[in-house]
């Protein structure tokens, strides 16, 4: 009934009625004009509630779709119209597993149903590559059999976590292999009488332990990065020769282990603006992989322009 209606029927109740009408008329008036107050004052806050719970729901950066007993979307927020590529409004009446992504998402409701409580899953977008959701599905209340689902996308958290565990798997690397040429070269010092190569096992052993000390002074400057990303890595002029000598000279130990010949033509005097121990660390791991699948008695060849 219109708020009018309701304040209107009390005071027309109490309107018609003069001086000399009995008391439990007059009382009854009195009563029905307080409830068309009481109603229109509730009918007033429940509409003015209700707005402020659909402006919160339509402000929500997280799509939110109600369904149905069957499924079938009955309200969506424009954060969901905009997830899923629709204009606003579009989404109402149509299956969920309509949606991209949407089968996932259909058996997610269809478990929170069956369940009868809260469920949660991360979904793929397969339509949007590269995009996954963190979706949940909650009954809906009130008695009606339904389900509320709510979605975040967590595509950057998830690229995030993708790039941290690569970050471990090659920093892990990097640090492997000059490990491992310390080791050798300070277990073929110690295992027999100093030589002429001695000098330049030293060398070796001494560059490697800098370039162990670089990747882990790169580490604490990411971690720096990390909480001021207008820092950055150092650069400067660097000599491509130099770079690419001191490369090749880390890698002679493996590749004369597989009598593979490493020869490198070089433009002479190059240069170039970069940061020489990532550099240095991008080829020797090239050289690395080149010697490891290349056959016995095989050339790899480094070219620098």
């Amino acid at each position: 009934m219109p708020d009018a209606d309701i304040d209107g029927a009390g005071t027309d109740a109490a309107r018609g009625l003069g001086a000399g009408a009995p008391a439990e008329l007059r009382a009854l008036a009195s009563s029905l004009d307080a409830m068309g107050t009481e109603l229109t004052r509730r009918a007033a806050e429940a509409k003015a509630l209700g707005e402020r719970y659909s402006e919160i729901v339509d402000s929500a950066a997280e799509a939110i779709l109600a369904l149905d007993a069957d499924l079938r979307i009955v309200e969506a927020n424009p954060a969901a119209h905009a997830m899923f590529g629709a204009m606003d409004g579009a989404l109402l009446g149509l299956p969920v597993a309509r949606l991209s992504g949407g089968a996932a998402l259909a058996d997610l409701a269809s478990r929170c149903l069956a369940a009868g409580k809260p469920v949660s899953d991360d979904v793929a977008l397969y339509a949007q590559a590269g995009t996954t959701l963190r979706a949940s599905a909650s009954p809906l209340g009130g008695g009606r059999r339904g389900v509320v689902l709510n979605a975040t996308d967590i595509s950057v958290m998830k690229r995030l976590e993708t790039m941290r565990r690569d970050f471990v798997a090659n920093v892990s690397h990097e640090l492997r292999t000059p490990i491992h040429l310390i080791r050798g070269f300070a277990e073929t010092l110690r295992s027999g009488p100093p030589g002429e190569d001695a000098a330049k096992y030293l060398e070796i052993i001494e560059r490697n332990a800098l370039r162990m000390e670089r990747i882990v002074s790169d580490l604490l400057q990411l971690a720096r990065l990390e909480r001021d990303p207008a820092d950055w890595l150092q650069l400067e002029t660097c000599s491509l020769e130099e770079i690419c000598v001191s490369a090749t000279e880390a890698m002679q130990p493996q590749a004369a282990a597989k009598s593979v010949n490493i020869v490198a033509d070089l433009e002479p005097g190059a240069r170039l603006r970069a940061n020489a121990g990532l550099v240095e660390q991008a080829l020797v791991n090239l050289l690395e992989n080149a010697i490891r699948y290349s056959p016995e008695g095989a050339s790899v060849r480094l070219e620098g322009r």
